[in-house]
């Protein structure tokens, strides 16, 4: 039975989390696979045959260990690969990958044509004057050496010039007094976040709709307290009660302005939520994940801090999340201006 990324078998339960998409594996194939092909191939052709196999393969391999991982599990009556030698049999199985791709891609190898070709195309003239100064070989690597050294000194000094200012309290209300703040929450759901963020968690309802909103502000981020993470999840993967079954953007008109959020369904035993959320990044907002990291790298370069957060607004609907869709449209229309501005009015606070 399959739920979203959750599914169960008869001898347990599992889900498929992003540390499972193969993402590694593909960048490290495609790297050392470009390596490969650049070492063993003359022709143009060749080496981009072999590239395209790089890319392939550990797509398809990847989906064979996750089967093969599940299956162990099973069959051991989930004894094993379920702990961490489920990463240990995911690196074997990728080393062998790997080692099979590159045997394969030797019986095309060009490599031995090396010396065959520099001696038949070369004149005695030539091979004398082939030998490289060593003058000229030390200063191109002092070169390389001295631009390799630029990003982690500027890095140094960024992290020095770094703004410690402490985030404030965030609050935010409907001046206009259309969206009350309700008392009673809308669910137990809660957004899971990594490091020590500011947080606001409200409850607004208008007649009959109720909407949660959930901002997660982040300030001085490092690798364990980061707003772009893949450590920050809508549900716990050892979450019992909530499932992510669904995620996708979504296109939504605010007046004449056209914006883009990520709408994922969330299901438990009795209970349906519709989510949207984007980012805010200092006055600038997306749904893209990557666009707001190369926005965050951008702020940092350019010294105007390195603020953002994530805002979630949630719903709930009984069969049709168009149901939820339409109370979060509405919401969004109303409050998405007073958020924005309470986010800037934190970020431009002197606290001490």
């Amino acid at each position: 039975y399959r739920e979203g990324s959750f599914f169960s078998i008869p001898s347990g339960n599992w889900s498929v989390v992003e540390a499972c998409s193969g993402v590694r594996y593909l960048i490290a194939s495609v790297t050392l696979g470009t390596l490969y092909a650049y070492l063993t191939y003359h022709s143009i052709s060749r080496r981009l045959i072999f590239i395209a196999f790089s890319i392939v393969v550990p797509i398809v391999a990847n989906g064979v260990r996750a089967y093969l991982i599940v299956m162990t599990g099973h069959l051991s009556d989930m004894q094993l690969a379920v702990g961490v030698d489920h990463l240990i049999y995911g690196w074997i199985f990728f080393g062998l990958v790997m080692l099979l791709l590159f045997w394969i891609g030797s019986f095309w190898r060009e490599d031995h044509l090396d010396g065959i070709v520099s001696v038949e195309n070369s004149s005695p003239a030539d091979l004398e004057s082939s030998s490289v100064p060593i003058k000229s070989t030390l200063g191109m690597a002092g070169l390389v050496v001295a631009i390799a050294m630029i990003w982690p000194v500027y890095l140094n000094y960024l992290n020095n010039k770094s703004d410690v200012r402490p985030v404030p309290e965030i609050s935010v209300a409907d001046l206009s007094g259309k969206w009350s703040t309700a008392s009673a929450s809308l669910t137990d759901w809660i957004p899971g976040y990594i490091g020590s963020p500011r947080q606001f968690i409200g409850h607004f309802y208008h007649e009959n709709k109720h909407v949660g909103l959930y901002i997660t502000y982040y300030r001085n981020q490092d690798q364990d307290n980061k707003l772009v993470s893949s450590s920050n999840v809508l549900v716990s993967d050892r979450d019992s009660r909530w499932r992510n079954v669904d995620g996708s953007k979504r296109n939504i008109s605010l007046g004449d302005a056209p914006f883009t959020v990520h709408q994922n369904q969330l299901h438990a035993s009795k209970e349906r939520l519709l989510i949207w959320r984007w980012f805010w990044l200092i006055g600038y907002e997306t749904a893209d994940p990557y666009v707001a990291k190369m926005i965050q790298a951008l702020n940092r370069v350019w010294r105007n801090g390195d603020d953002g957060a994530e805002i979630i607004i949630a719903a709930g609907y009984e069969h049709d999340p168009e149901e939820a869709a339409a109370v979060l449209r509405e919401f969004m229309a109303d409050m998405k201006p007073v958020i924005a501005g309470k986010l800037q009015a934190v970020n431009s606070v002197q606290t001490d």
